[in-house]
């Protein structure tokens, strides 16, 4: 008896937990892709999506291995204007493996300012002077 098995398995998983995330079905979601990562651990979209998955659920041992393997793969760097959630990540010990990890990376390029300063577009029309 022939036995038909996916030619890509692991991948199979990646997608399970991709559906499952849509399923709102987060924690299967996380065992998902992480079964699929021990197969294809430079898969950078899938730590992307697990370190999401981790920041969520406030697993900051997890977040930091996760972005950890971002930086190391695609040199992808984060830091607390990206996401106010990461804000509780860098103050926690757990966040010390990434820091340690990248502090020897280049500094990102600034973010243009926009009229408030603060990072964030307020829906103002650039074009125009505005009257305050």
């Amino acid at each position: 008896k022939v036995q038909k098995t996916p030619a890509n398995e692991p991948y199979l998983e990646f997608l399970r937990g991709n559906i499952l995330i849509a399923l709102d079905r987060k924690a299967e979601a996380r065992e998902s892709i992480a079964s699929y990562l021990e197969s294809e651990p430079e898969d950078a979209q899938a730590h992307f999506i697990s370190t999401q998955l981790a920041l969520e659920e406030e697993d900051y041992a997890s977040v930091a291995a996760g972005l950890t393997a971002l930086f190391e793969l695609v040199g992808l760097t984060v830091d607390e204007s990206d996401d106010p959630r990461f804000e509780a990540f860098f103050a926690s010990e757990e966040s010390a493996p990434y820091r340690e990890a990248i502090k020897d990376a280049p500094p990102r390029p600034k973010r243009p300012a926009t009229p408030h300063g603060d990072g964030h577009d307020h829906g103002h029309d650039h074009g125009h002077d505005h009257v305050h």
